[in-house]
């Protein structure tokens, strides 16, 4: 979430906030965030999503960068639009995750701003249980949680006086029980900083892209002889496919087993002129 700058309303028309939803759906797209539920209120906002892509900053960076960048041209005013960093809250599991989409979406209830949260025009609560233009809004767990909308409308009331038992840590919250909470405590203390940016997601995607790449080829990266023509093929397939992530660079390829020898300009190189050859 993150708010207006000294709380000013920077989301005070109807053609601003159809602009941040805008950007919203263009944004996720390019930087691959899995986007559950948003609500955009006169002076902040609220996100549920997933890291997907490890690239959170640059998705906020651009999506926050580019609003602003039109919010000063509509009100021909200069400076900062946002308060500050975004705040995030690492969420445990699911069932957390449940429960916090439906407190962003009970916002405007709480905020005196309608009674019933389906009749909020500017979030993604009327957009579940039906055929919505916004596709990029991620609709599966809650249609599976609930399973109809008239179950999603009853679970929102009754939790409508909830509130978040967040644990505040530096910059960012978690959100989740006792045990969640006193290891995320553990982490934060030996890893101080923006700890959700910090959890390995580069990781989390080379380990996926490895196990598919081995799935594919009926083979162990371990196993690949890089010494024979076959083997080197198949590496810098693995290469191409890394690389292509977007959101790896060489130095964080360099760091695999099979790449772990080779100099940076070399995997470049290699990169480059394969491409060229495709």
């Amino acid at each position: 979430m993150n708010r207006g700058l000294n709380k000013q309303k920077i989301f005070f028309s109807e053609e601003l906030k159809k602009k941040y939803i805008n950007l919203l759906s263009e944004k996720c797209g390019k930087y691959g965030i899995r986007i559950f539920t948003y609500c955009i209120m006169d002076n902040h906002f609220h996100i549920a999503l997933e890291n997907s892509s490890g690239n959170l900053s640059g998705f906020m960076k651009s999506l926050n960068g580019h609003y602003g960048q039109y919010y000063r041209y509509v009100t021909n005013s200069k400076g900062y639009v946002f308060e500050d960093r975004f705040k995030s809250t690492l969420i445990q599991d699911e069932k957390y995750l449940i429960t916090l989409i439906m407190y962003i979406l009970l916002n405007p209830v709480r905020s005196g701003s309608v009674i019933n949260p389906f009749d909020y025009k500017w979030s993604s609560g009327r957009k579940y249980f039906r055929f919505a233009r916004e596709q990029f809004i991620d609709k599966e767990l809650i249609e599976r949680t609930f399973n109809s909308q008239n179950n999603f409308i009853s679970a929102l009331i009754e939790n409508k006086e909830n509130t978040l038992n967040e644990e505040i840590l530096g910059y960012d919250r978690v959100f989740g029980d006792t045990n969640f909470m006193s290891n995320m405590k553990k982490f934060w203390s030996k890893s101080p900083g923006m700890m959700t940016e910090r959890i390995e997601f580069k990781e989390m995607l080379i380990t996926k892209i490895i196990s598919d790449f081995e799935g594919e080829n009926n083979t162990k990266i371990s196993d690949i002889d890089i010494l024979e023509m076959p083997g080197k093929k198949l590496r810098d397939k693995l290469l191409i496919l890394l690389r292509d992530s977007e959101y790896l660079s060489y130095k964080d390829i360099k760091q695999i087993d099979a790449f772990k020898r080779m100099k940076i300009e070399t995997l470049r190189t290699i990169y480059y002129r394969k491409k060229t050859l495709d």
